[in-house]
């Protein structure tokens, strides 16, 4: 689904409208981390107020619990990075924005004009044998990256437009 703002191009997931996926202000991971402080601290009271006498213990508990938690979530950031929620096409910088939405974070990828060689909708098949339309950005180098779903075949010929490929 496009939008056109100010000469840019903004195409937008629309299973994901509800969030905004350019309003990411890096709060993602704040709530595992707060978790892991509060997790140990909880757990040595019930089971044990006397080792909360014993700060320092308590102190490396909760920092080793904060360092697990933190090396999880950035893992499974790196794994499994998410989808494009978002595409931002602006001929006034040259380059496109890619917003990539994961379970603990959001990444943008920005791209220059000059690496895409291809815009294209491509043809796939799920595991029940249903074809798809997919929606891709070609880098040069073969890499390719997904537009976010809904992005239709006039969509596709207006990014060709913009960036000046045919």
């Amino acid at each position: 689904m496009a939008h056109p703002e100010q000469g840019r191009l903004v195409l937008v997931d629309p299973t994901v409208a509800h969030v905004a996926p350019g309003a990411y202000k890096g709060f993602h991971a704040l709530v595992p981390i707060l978790i892991g402080l509060a997790v140990p601290v909880l757990l040595f009271s019930l089971f044990d107020p006397r080792a909360l006498g014993n700060g320092r213990f308590v102190l490396h508990i909760v920092m080793f619990a904060i360092a697990a938690v933190a090396a999880v979530v950035f893992f499974l950031s790196i794994v499994d990075p998410g989808h494009v929620v978002q595409a931002v096409f602006d001929p006034s910088r040259r380059t496109a924005d890619l917003v990539r939405s994961g379970a603990f974070a959001n990444n943008i990828l920005t791209i220059p004009f000059d690496r895409i060689t291809a815009v294209r909708l491509e043809t796939a098949y799920d595991d029940d044998g249903y074809q798809q339309q997919v929606p891709l950005v070609v880098l040069a180098g073969r890499e390719t990256h997904k537009l976010p779903a809904g992005t239709t075949a006039d969509d596709i010929a207006a990014i060709k437009a913009l960036i000046g490929r045919r």
